[in-house]
């Protein structure tokens, strides 16, 4: 090893075969224990250094929050009928943390940030176990680690990254299952698989992956009745945790004339899924293809071999000319990075967008194609590496079985938004780093430090803003104006007002009506919005600084015609 380069691979591609047993190298456990615990210490010193768990919500966190907090209240499982998801164990799993202390968004968040501390060690293992050496098996963690996506995500109480945690810890289990021939393993797996399926329903592409390796791809151990039960016993305890989460549903409002709420977003995909599925099928390609292949671009540019270079750009190439034929399609092409994103060239978190009245961010159009000719290159790279089929394991075609899953989902469903695409990422990194041969550390490095320095800037800006955003309701609270009268966008009027509908506005019908959610707008006496609006007065302005993006004011505003008493 060389300082500019690094080997990806301990042995030769190939060189184990499905159904032997990994051999540590001398010293392999413990310098593994203490790659573990430098992992740990860095996601700690991060933590102490941005002070990320706010004790606030986060977009559609509110939505779990709020069943946790009734199982602290009241002792029993409820699920909102607004939730995407029938997140039974995540619920569990926040509940814990609350339990010292009391209900609180920090508790929550800390509780995610365990368990995407708990990802990026299991990573590091799966990475290690696929014959990985060390420091590509670091490079490629903290390219997972340093996903904005991830990074963001990481500090909430959203669903993604535990689903993610519970993705790669089935990874690694599934891996050494299929490796060692080990029922131990396999029995883990299948768990893992299920409590998957209990933080998002989509999971059951867990125990179908596990199915399909034992069967297809394990020889005459998959296939024995014993080896069998595991992944079958996987798939129904997963629905048995969805069933448990369907009797837990709660019903606040009525939600069927709502175009955007859950169950109608599900119905109506399903009635258009088959009669769309050719558009779709190109269309979620191509959306796969560009976020996998921006997420990977730290390892991607390192990782190109001068020998396969004309196969690369050719098959560059003709990823480029799918995306670029997918942009005259109906939906068109969504390029990356866009306003409104989980990570937005100018925004991480998509908080601006969900606050009154604000502008929407302009982007030049050569900007978003700037970063798709680089994420096809990326996924090109990736893909190249993985259509290499001389010395494929059974453990690496586990993980190509879980991305097909995935993606099959994907495109059935419409899960068209970057947050979706964050399960392929370890997979995808996996195969890049167990079939590469080099590593070029003089670019990885500096590639991998430009993605920590966008999520530390990131994460800045995005807490300067959701800080002022939430400061701006204590400053209405603080002059007792009861929740009813404070329309502060999606994320405060979700939680405020939907998720305790007590404190909700009512028609004069007396039905429940939530700005933002139930109704597109309705007036209420106070607005927190992003600038002065004509009509109100301003009673406030708290200031927030961002390096991404501009800086600026949260008002907070009266209407003039309302009592000002308050």
């Amino acid at each position: 090893m060389t300082a500019s380069t690094g080997s990806c691979a301990g042995r030769p591609a190939g060189a184990q075969s499905a159904g032997t047993v990994d051999a540590a190298l001398p010293g392999d456990a413990g310098e593994r224990t203490r790659d573990c615990l430098a992992i740990i210490a860095v996601a700690v010193a991060l933590l102490a250094a941005l002070r990320p768990l706010q004790n606030t919500p986060f977009i559609d966190d509110w939505v779990y929050a709020h069943s946790v907090e009734v199982l602290l209240t009241q002792g029993r499982l409820s699920i909102s009928d607004w939730s995407a998801h029938l997140n039974v164990v995540q619920v569990l799993w926040g509940a814990l943390f609350c339990v010292p202390f009391g209900f609180s968004f920090t508790a929550l968040r800390l509780s995610t940030w365990v368990l995407a501390v708990s990802a990026l060690v299991g990573l590091y293992l799966v990475l290690r176990d696929a014959g990985v050496s060390r420091r590509p098996a670091l490079l490629g963690t903290a390219t997972l680690g340093f996903n904005p996506v991830f990074f963001v995500l990481g500090h909430t109480f959203m669903t993604d990254v535990p689903f993610l945690a519970a993705t790669i810890w089935f990874m690694l289990a599934a891996a050494r299952a299929v490796r060692q021939q080990d029922r131990r393993y396999l029995w883990t797996a299948a768990v893992l698989a299920s409590l998957g399926v209990g933080v998002r329903t989509v999971g059951i592409a867990m125990p179908g992956a596990l199915l399909a390796t034992v069967l297809l791809c394990c020889g005459p151990w998959g296939r024995r009745p014993g080896d069998l039960a595991a992944p079958v016993t996987s798939i129904a305890l997963g629905l048995m945790l969805v069933w448990v989460g369907l009797r837990s549903l709660d019903h606040v409002v009525d939600l069927s004339d709502i175009a955007n709420a859950p169950a109608n977003r599900v119905a109506y995909v399903l009635r258009y899924a088959i009669p769309w599925l050719p558009q779709m099928l190109v269309f979620g390609s191509t959306f796969v293809i560009v976020s996998v292949g921006t997420a990977l671009l730290p390892l991607a540019v390192a990782a190109v071999e001068p020998p396969r270079a004309p196969a690369t750009a050719a098959l560059w190439a003709g990823l480029l000319t799918l995306v670029v034929v997918t942009s005259r399609f109906n939906p068109p092409y969504s390029p990356p990075l866009a306003s409104g994103t989980t990570w937005a060239l100018a925004e991480l978190g998509a908080t601006e967008p969900l606050i009154p009245h604000a502008a929407p961010a302009a982007q030049a159009p050569w900007v978003g194609w700037a970063v798709t000719v680089a994420a096809t290159a990326s996924f090109a790279v990736v893909l190249l590496a993985a259509l290499r089929r001389r010395g494929r394991s059974a453990a690496e075609a586990s993980f190509l079985w879980l991305a097909l899953g995935h993606w099959t989902l994907i495109v059935l469903l419409w899960l068209f938004y970057d947050r979706y695409t964050l399960v392929f990422v370890p997979v995808a990194i996996a195969v890049l780093l167990g079939r590469c041969t080099q590593l070029r550390l003089l670019v990885a490095v500096p590639a991998v430090a430009l993605f920590a320095a966008l999520c530390c800037v990131g994460m800045h800006d995005h807490l300067a803003l959701n800080g002022a955003l939430w400061g701006a309701v204590g400053t209405l609270q603080a002059r007792g104006v009861p929740a009813e009268q404070i329309d502060g966008g999606y994320v405060v009027n979700g939680w405020l007002q939907f998720a305790h509908p007590e404190h909700a506005p009512r028609d004069a019908q007396g039905r429940i009506v939530v700005p933002h959610m139930t109704v597109a707008d309705w007036p209420l006496p106070y607005v927190i919005s992003l600038r002065p609006l004509p009509g109100f007065r301003v009673l406030d302005s708290l200031p927030f600084l961002r390096y991404l993006a501009p800086a600026g004011l949260i008002y907070v505003l009266q209407r003039a015609d309302s009592d000002a008493s308050n």
